[in-house]
């Protein structure tokens, strides 16, 4: 059963023999920093999404905040693919880019296949999530 065990560790594994190994690993500190990152961008997507949102939902009324709440999907779909670009360049793991292609239509066409496209919500629950 060891062997077993042994055999199928990842080459990232380390040993347990010496727990202060943690502290002079790379690892560690690179994962640190992205947790203190995540920390410091989380409350700027928060500030920013919070206040973008509501402004544009606010001002939905007067045809003002349709432009703005748009700018804001675009906004949080170009944070979004940041913040994988962050994850690969930190933590070196890949994540695809998830969005369904867009048609060859008009701006409208675009605008209803992000609107209907489950990741870009996503993203936004992300981002919102990223601060606490």
């Amino acid at each position: 059963m060891a062997n077993v065990l042994e055999s199928s560790a990842s080459p990232r594994h380390i040993q347990w023999n010496n727990p202060l190994r943690f502290l002079f690993s790379s690892e560690t500190w690179i994962s640190f920093g992205f947790i203190l990152l995540n920390f410091v961008l989380g409350l700027f997507w928060f500030v920013v999404l919070v206040t973008l949102i509501s402004t544009g939902l606010a001002t939905v009324i007067t045809l003002v905040g349709i432009p703005l709440l748009a700018g804001t999907m675009l906004l949080w779909i170009w944070g979004a693919r940041v913040e994988r670009m962050r994850f690969n360049s930190m933590l070196g793991e890949r994540i695809m880019d998830p969005y369904a292609p867009l048609p060859d239509g008009g701006l409208w066409d675009k605008l209803k296949t992000r609107l209907r496209d489950q990741h870009v919500w996503m993203d936004l629950l992300y981002l919102f999530i990223l601060f606490p």
